[in-house]
């Protein structure tokens, strides 16, 4: 038992070694960094937001002092509650490599069996942990919310395994690394991380950013519907390089060699990311991708030529903050383009496709409109409200809203297609 009288000195011991821990992390640190990051202690919640976003708009620049400061243990007044939900602490940790041959210890082991706690107080450590993740593109969470009714802390303070995985896989990270690793994952199709990464591009490397954009705007159109198909109910239906060999000719000369270089992307989802399928599948699915696509990597993401209407309309409504004439022109294009790719050979493929060129015209147009192309947008407007209100009868509540949408931008850009 401790007296009363020990009591200080039990005090001074612990701030000596909280400020211990602070003294090394300063070690060949940046001084205005470390001025910066000195100021969560004890700061409140909404400073240590601003703060955070501070410290991740230096970039690369300030990797080395928040790495050194993943295990800094100073806290904020930063209290998250566990409220009704169960919560304990983890070690879930988004990986900078895909490949599992690169798999780290001690991380991703999923404790469950952790004990629960009934709060968190975020620390120095986790703050750094957190302006690290928007600066690598990575979901570095600390208090995170699960399904269901679950809460899992990743603290590296807490759990210094996570501090030693981001020590030892971003330590010496360089610019040029930084903008290769933001545009590589913006390649990924699985995680659709177009948005997340552009974002970055544009933060940290304007230029760099908008020469990703123009080259995703100009991806050739294809149809999902169609590719899935020849994945799913032609090459996984029979066996053999010979067989298989001839749907890829055949698909190349119906669909072109862009929308088949998705093929690889197609039998990867559905055979390993929707359902739990037999390992005859996979293997089969494995043997198509290593005959036909022997470049392909399933752990490094690359540029496919490739984009359907959703995901590009979902791009275009993305770059509404980012004014420049050099992405003006490629939005202009995609908008031509878009309106004469080819349509799906299935009813449900064509139904899609064009709901959602309507849907990238309406985008377009609000981002072009009084830049001198409202009469083509009116153009199409005009005859799309035709085409469905010839069929008005038989038109689905969706047809009918479509409409509606349809109308209203068509008379956003009536005005100045009279001029």
């Amino acid at each position: 038992m401790i007296g009363i009288g020990a009591i200080p000195f039990v005090f001074s011991l612990f701030f000596a070694e909280v400020s211990d821990q602070a003294n090394k992390a300063r070690t060949n640190d940046d001084p205005q960094i470390e001025k910066i990051i000195d100021k969560l202690v004890d700061a409140e919640p909404d400073t240590v937001k601003k703060i955070r976003s501070e410290l991740a708009h230096l970039g690369v620049r300030a990797m080395p002092s928040l790495i050194s400061h993943l295990k800094d243990a100073r806290e904020t007044r930063d209290t998250r509650q566990a409220g009704p939900c169960l919560m304990w602490h983890d070690n879930r940790y988004y990986r900078r490599y895909r490949d599992p041959r690169t798999a780290l210890p001690n991380v991703n082991s999923n404790r469950f069996a952790g004990a629960h706690i009934k709060s968190y107080t975020m620390r120095i450590g986790d703050v750094c942990f957190e302006a690290i993740g928007h600066i690598v593109g990575r979901p570095l969470g600390v208090v995170c919310p699960i399904p269901t009714a679950c809460i899992v802390v990743n603290s590296p303070v807490e759990t210094p395994e996570i501090a030693d995985a981001v020590k030892r896989e971003w330590s010496g990270l360089t610019v040029s690394d930084h903008k290769r690793e933001l545009e590589q994952e913006a390649y990924d199709p699985f995680i659709y991380a177009e948005p997340y990464v552009i974002e970055q591009l544009m933060e940290y490397y304007p230029a760099d950013g908008e020469r990703l954009i123009v080259r995703l705007l100009s991806r050739t159109f294809y149809c999902v519907d169609d590719i899935w198909n020849v994945a799913q109910e032609e090459m996984m239906k029979v066996e053999g390089p010979v067989h298989w060999r001839s749907i890829y000719r055949k698909t190349v000369k119906g669909f072109g060699p862009d929308a088949t270089s998705m093929i690889p992307h197609w039998l990867r989802h559905i055979y390993w990311n929707l359902s739990d399928p037999s390992v005859s599948d996979q293997g089969r699915a494995t043997r198509i991708i290593q005959e036909l696509f022997p470049a392909h990597n399933p752990y490094e993401a690359q540029f496919e030529n490739a984009a359907d209407s959703r995901r590009q309309f979902e791009l275009v409504e993305l770059l509404v903050r980012y004014k420049s004439k050099r992405i003006d022109d490629a939005v202009q294009n995609l908008f031509r383009r878009s309106i004469v790719q080819k349509l799906s050979l299935s009813k449900d493929g064509r139904d899609q496709q064009i709901g959602c060129t309507d849907t990238l015209a309406r985008i377009c147009a609000e981002r072009m409109h009084g830049k001198g192309y409202d009469s083509e947008y009116f153009a199409y407007f005009d005859r799309r409200i035709k085409e469905l209100q010839a069929t008005e009868q038989d038109l689905t509540s969706d047809d009918k809203y479509s409409l509606k949408l349809l109308k209203e931008s068509a008379k956003l850009v009536s005005k100045h297609s009279e001029e």
